[in-house]
C-alpha cells in the first residue's frame, strides 16, 4: 500500500519520493586549526551558508577568507564595506564583486552560484549594502530608521532561493556580519547581527569572533589571539569555543 501511494503521488506531482531514504553525509574540509575543526563538526560544510559575526577587528574577515581558502575553486568576494586589506589575502584566488545594492549583489550571487564555476562566496559585510529602497531616500528621510528592515525583507526573500542552489551545487556562501547594538535592552545581550532572524534560520553554521589578546614581537604588535564561539551548528552541538592566532600579513592559523 505504502509503495503504491508512493508511486501515484511520484506520477502525479512529478516527485522522487522513496522509501527507506538515507541522508548522505555532509562534505566538510578541514581548516587546518584543529580546535575549530573540533568543534564545528570536522570543517567547512561544503553547499551551506556560513555566517561569521563580532565586534570591530575581532578577526571576522580573517577568519572568512580563512575557511574560503581551504573549500576547493576560486572565491567570490563581495567587498561591500571597501575594507579588504592586502595584507589578510595572502595570495588567495580571490575574484572581487562590487556592486550597489543588497539586491544586486544576491542576484549576482545566485547567478555565480548557479554555474558551479565558485568553491564560495563571501559577503563582507552584509550590513554595508543599501537596499533600493534606500539608494533613493536621502539622509534627512523619516524612514531612514527602517534600513535595518529593508534588509531583512530582502534576505528572507534571497536565502530561501540561495540555500537551494548552494545544496544543488556545493557553493558554499560565508556571510560576515557585524553587531548592533539594542536600545533599550533591559534583558539579555545588548547587541544582535544585523539583517533580522533570515541570516540566522537558514545559517547552517553561525561563528562569533572575539580578539581578546595582543600577539607581540619585542614592542611590535604582530597580531592577535581569537577566541570563536559556536552559536549554531547543524553538526555538532552549539556553545562550543575555540581559539586561534591571526598573524597580520598571513592570515589565520592554530
Amino acid at each position: 500500500m505504502t509503495r503504491e501511494l508512493l508511486d501515484s503521488i511520484n506520477r502525479a506531482c512529478q516527485a522522487g519520493i522513496s522509501y527507506g531514504y538515507q541522508l548522505p553525509e555532509q562534505e566538510v574540509i578541514p581548516t587546518s586549526i584543529p580546535q575549530l575543526d573540533a568543534v564545528i563538526g570536522g570543517g567547512v560544510p561544503r553547499g551551506r551558508i556560513i555566517e561569521i559575526f563580532g565586534a570591530e577587528a575581532s578577526g571576522k574577515t580573517a577568519l572568512a577568507l580563512h575557511m574560503a581558502r581551504r573549500i576547493p575553486g576560486p572565491t567570490l568576494y563581495v567587498d561591500a564595506d571597501g575594507g579588504l586589506s592586502p595584507y589578510i589575502l595572502n595570495g588567495q584566488d580571490l575574484y572581487l564583486l562590487r556592486l550597489e545594492t543588497l539586491e544586486d549583489t544576491l542576484d549576482a550571487c545566485i547567478t555565480a552560484a548557479r554555474t558551479g564555476s565558485f568553491g564560495s562566496i563571501v559577503i563582507d559585510s552584509v550590513c554595508a549594502l543599501p537596499t533600493n529602497e534606500d539608494i533613493r531616500s536621502t539622509i534627512n528621510s523619516k524612514d531612514w530608521a527602517e534600513n535595518d528592515k529593508r534588509q531583512a525583507k530582502v534576505l528572507s526573500k534571497a536565502l530561501p532561493i540561495l540555500a537551494g542552489v548552494l545544496h544543488y551545487t556545493g557553493c558554499s556562501l560565508i556571510l560576515v556580519n557585524q553587531l548592533r547594538n539594542k536600545v533599550p535592552c533591559l534583558v539579555g545581550r545588548p547587541d544582535r547581527p544585523t539583517g533580522g532572524r533570515a541570516i540566522a534560520y537558514y545559517s547552517s553554521l553561525r561563528l562569533e569572533t572575539h580578539g581578546y589578546e595582543a600577539i607581540k614581537e619585542a614592542d611590535t604588535i604582530t597580531g592577535q589571539k581569537i577566541l570563536v564561539k559556536v552559536e549554531k551548528c547543524k553538526y555538532t552541538p552549539p556553545g562550543k569555543r575555540a581559539t586561534a592566532s591571526l598573524l597580520y600579513g598571513e592570515g589565520v592559523c592554530a
